[in-house]
């Protein structure tokens, strides 16, 4: 299984995350462990992608758009929407699935 992020709080840009059967998290703090738990949470939700998603759901409490979307300072723009998804192989059939989110 493979989880996509794109511009998810500290994931910058877009990322694919491999994970195998064990996979191990092993980062400084602040470094994006629970943003990543709460990802791979949120696709492995039976309804995602979801027309209104919580990304508050205990343990995670994310916050609302503005605290998920990744923001960068200086000269750079706050980014107008961010995606999370996966891509699995299930019995020889690639399925892959991403939702994007933007701020109305």
């Amino acid at each position: 299984m493979e989880i996509y992020l794109e511009n998810v709080r500290c994931f910058c840009g877009s990322h694919n995350i491999f994970i195998r059967p064990l996979t191990l998290l092993v980062l400084e703090n602040s470094s994006g462990k629970s943003t990543f738990l709460a990802m791979l949470s949120h696709v492995a939700q039976p309804d995602f992608p979801s027309m209104r998603p919580s990304f508050n759901i205990a343990p995670f409490d994310l916050g609302n758009f503005d605290s998920i979307a990744t923001f960068k300072r200086g000269p750079y723009p706050a980014v107008d929407t961010f995606s999370v998804g996966f891509k699995q192989d299930i019995l020889a059939t690639k399925l892959s699935l991403v939702a994007t989110y933007e701020n109305f």
